[in-house]
């Protein structure tokens, strides 16, 4: 299978690299790159100094080239987010247009993620944040436009189609995904609704009371009928299975306003 690095080239004005990309030769070409532009003056620095950190020029494999890649040293308050590969073994330039290293601050400990290539125990591998979720400062270095998709008879959405359960462990809702010809684009046209230094909120983020449908399905009161009537060691294993269920199945109310939502992650009811 192989794999393949690719030095990002062409960039805009006052954009500096910070890495290398790398992707399995499986795959069409579905990368990006993490740039960086100064603006403060004082977030970006060149590298003083390399380490080798390894290189494929020993391993008995297919190549078409050899590929080494370097640690930048950085100076004391900054730190490389990436590697600098080459396909000989003399040092990169030691200069802010080959690849910049970060103020520390502005940095987070990573750690390995998917696997990209790997051969008798030298692996190239993704990383990720180890602080993760809506809570972490890391910048995502994939689009800037997430792609979702809508169920077909309901209000929940999910980042892949196909069949998805919502709820918990093997019992849920079912909810089938699929692309359709109604799509929102919302890099063309957005509001900003929250955030410091300025932002306006529009009135309807501050309403608390419940905004949703209220649902009512007329199958909870004869379920709840039929469990009273039953024997205690029976009526107990019943009330466990139902509280598997999920809460939409038996009817549903809300929900309440943004401000009042418990999580941004997943179904707020279920974490």
């Amino acid at each position: 299978m192989g794999f393949s690095i690719f030095k990002p080239i062409n960039l805009p004005a006052n954009f500096f690299k910070l890495g290398f990309y790398a992707q399995p030769n499986n795959q069409k070409l579905f990368g990006w790159i993490l740039v960086a532009r100064d603006v403060s003056g004082s977030n970006l620095r060149p590298p003083v100094d390399y380490i080798e950190v390894g290189n494929t020029a020993s391993l008995d494999i297919k190549q078409d080239g050899f590929a080494y890649f370097w640690q930048p040293v950085c100076l004391k308050g900054y730190q490389a987010v990436g590697v600098f590969v080459t396909t000989s073994s003399r040092k990169p330039p030691l200069k802010q247009e080959s690849i910049s290293c970060v103020r520390s601050e502005l940095t987070e400990q990573s750690e390995a993620d998917t696997l990209v290539w790997g051969f008798k125990g030298t692996s190239v591998v993704n990383l990720r944040p180890v602080q993760r979720g809506t809570q972490a400062t890391g910048v995502y270095t994939g689009r800037n436009k997430p792609v979702v998709y809508s169920s077909l008879h309901g209000h929940a959405m999910f980042p892949k189609p196909g069949l998805v359960l919502q709820g918990k462990g093997k019992n849920g809702l079912r909810n089938d995904m699929a692309r359709s010809d109604k799509v929102l684009d919302c890099g063309k046209g957005y509001e900003v609704i929250g955030g410091p230094w300025g932002v306006v909120e529009p009135p309807w983020t501050s309403y608390l009371r419940k905004w949703g449908p209220r649902t009512r399905y007329k199958m909870e009161k004869p379920i709840k009928t039929f469990v009273k009537i039953l024997p205690e060691f029976v009526r107990n294993r019943l009330r466990n299975l139902i509280r598997r269920v999920p809460y939409v199945m038996l009817g549903e109310e809300g929900p309440t306003g943004p401000k009042t939502k418990l999580t941004w992650t997943g179904d707020e009811k279920y974490t």
